[in-house]
């Protein structure tokens, strides 16, 4: 894998998709939200799944691979450049609403002197957006629902034109989230 690509693994059943909007319902674990270079607001949460939704995901997704936990993840504007945690190199993500018509997720090449905020325990890397051009773009792509991607989230990306709520299941190496 590059930088992203769609995995054969099981589909959540749809009997558990109404388990991830309850799952917006639990207390959020973690989240951060600001104003991108340009004052558009944004926002990320995520939240611990509920039992029944868990429960499915460590029988049916965790054996498939070195995640040890599992989040629902909410995406609100576009959230700035960025790198994911310092320790996660890969993460997958089952998109159950993508946020919009014409969502693409890119992969920048950057140098280390280039962020506003290193990488940190408390959250990843952020980069001035105005560095993410066609010049350094590495890849580009677009997802869709209800199907397993593996992302590398070490290497700066960005996630833009999210028009609504961005929702989906995602796998975190954290402690924030029950394993």
């Amino acid at each position: 894998m590059k930088y992203a690509k769609e995995l054969n693994f099981p589909r959540i059943p749809e009997e558990l998709i109404q388990e991830v909007y309850d799952s917006l319902k639990n207390p959020c674990a973690y989240t951060t939200s600001g104003a991108s270079i340009d004052n558009k607001n944004w926002q990320y949460d995520f939240y611990e799944p509920t039992n029944a939704l868990n429960q499915w995901l460590v029988d049916n997704i965790q054996p498939r691979g070195p995640w040890r936990g599992f989040a629902v993840q909410t995406l609100t504007g576009d959230v700035p450049a960025h790198t994911d945690w310092p320790h996660e190199a890969t993460k997958l993500l089952y998109l159950v609403e993508l946020g919009g018509q014409d969502i693409h997720t890119s992969w920048y090449q950057t140098k280390q002197e280039d962020f506003l905020k290193p990488a940190t325990n408390a959250g990843g890397a952020v980069v001035d957006p105005s560095l993410c051009t066609e010049d350094n773009l590495l890849f580009r792509a677009q997802f869709e629902t209800h199907k397993w991607y593996e992302l590398k989230v070490n290497v700066l990306h960005y996630v833009d034109n999210i028009e609504t709520t961005r929702i989906s299941v995602a796998t975190f190496d954290s402690i924030y989230i029950r394993k």
